[in-house]
């Protein structure tokens, strides 16, 4: 029971079988986990047919009472498990030979134990979650990153490239041509400050200082919209037409 990485279900495996063997040849032995305010069966090893407790047993073993039975078939002992003195769940054997006081100690015994197993196996789960969850974030942030690096030194290394041309050129090139690099350059920086944009808009929102709201809109407008908000990042315009004449219908065209 001092084993916590094989799961809860091997666990709650281990912690029924030793029960079995320590109530005797032929014992079954449940398993019952809290929740909130009942007993729950999680688990059970051996033949003999379930035991249900009256209401009245279980909220004793909720207040943290034994519950014993001898009866003319078979025998019961249940025990509460405790944790940290709050009752988390209770072992229940079934036996065909008279339980006797030394059976509920050594009973009471495991109980402990393999509360504090089974504690300290869920939090070695969560522990295990978190750190999964925590390595999927931090690859996450990385591949950001690394998006978020590559498409702002696109824009950047042609505002370089651009201008370097118009500094080394300057003398050779007419006023349409010098226009037609600075038309390039001003595009390049729409397309930086449209990043810069979208970048601060998402740490807004994980900042939670946005409030974001569902509305309905128009769609053929909002389209055409972000139509033209793209083809400003191209020289010579986007190549696709929206058409919304008839009414509930778009359709894009493309060259």
């Amino acid at each position: 029971l001092t084993t916590t990485t094989g799961g809860i279900e091997r666990l709650q495996d281990a912690i029924l079988a030793t029960t079995s063997a320590l109530a005797g040849a032929g014992a079954t032995a449940l398993l019952f986990s809290r929740n909130e305010d009942e007993l729950v069966l999680v688990g059970r090893n051996g033949a003999i047919r379930d035991e249900v407790l009256s209401s009245e047993e279980m909220r004793g073993l909720l207040d943290g009472t034994s519950v014993r039975s001898n009866g003319e078939f078979h025998n019961v002992l249940a025990v509460p498990m405790l944790y940290q003195e709050v009752v988390v769940g209770a072992l229940l054997t079934i036996t065909l030979t008279p339980v006797f006081d030394s059976d509920e100690r050594t009973l009471r015994a495991l109980a402990a134990n393999a509360a504090v197993a089974l504690e300290n196996t869920r939090l070695y789960e969560q522990e295990k979650e978190t750190v999964a969850r925590l390595t999927q974030l931090n690859q996450l942030k990385s591949d950001l990153l690394s998006t978020v690096q590559h498409e702002l030194r696109t824009p950047v290394l042609a505002i370089q490239g651009q201008l370097e041309l118009l500094r080394l050129a300057w003398d050779r090139l007419d006023d349409a041509a010098r226009l037609d690099v600075l038309g390039d350059v001003d595009i390049s920086t729409k397309m930086l400050s449209d990043l810069v944009e979208t970048i601060v808009d998402f740490s807004l929102l994980n900042a939670e200082t946005v409030d974001v709201r569902l509305q309905a809109v128009d769609l053929a407008a909002t389209l055409t919209l972000a139509a033209d908000d793209v083809r400003a990042h191209f020289k010579t315009g986007l190549p696709v037409s929206l058409d919304v004449d008839v009414p509930g219908t778009l359709l894009l065209e493309a060259d």
